[in-house]
């Protein structure tokens, strides 16, 4: 019975060093992408980016019985700002977005 236990013992140590050994192959290939971006990376300001949408909306119902018509007109501001990362081991970025909308009629 301790044959068995040490035999079996053994598998389990060969199967988790397999599976340590994924892992940090894992680990080592994620880093080396990681790195790669990184170095393509222009900076916190040189790549942010800055948008601004504006839609405009218009809503008419054509109401049939005697009823007063009833329309809607409508100006949204969407705006998106996403800053660069930083450099280093741990790039720090910041993304932002402001919603406005107006009614015009």
């Amino acid at each position: 019975a301790a044959t068995a236990h040490v035999i079996l013992q053994n598998k389990e140590d060969k199967m988790l060093n397999t599976r340590m050994g994924m892992l940090a192959l894992g680990i080592i290939s994620a880093g080396q992408a990681v790195a790669q971006g990184q170095a393509d990376s222009k900076g916190f300001v040189e790549d942010s980016s800055l948008n601004v949408n504006l839609r405009n909306a218009y809503i008419n119902r054509d109401y049939k019985n005697d009823r007063e018509d009833k329309s809607e007109w409508g100006q949204a501001f969407m705006g998106t700002f996403a800053s660069g990362f930083t450099q280093g081991t741990v790039g720090v970025g910041v993304d932002a977005f402001a919603l406005y909308g107006i009614r015009l009629d």
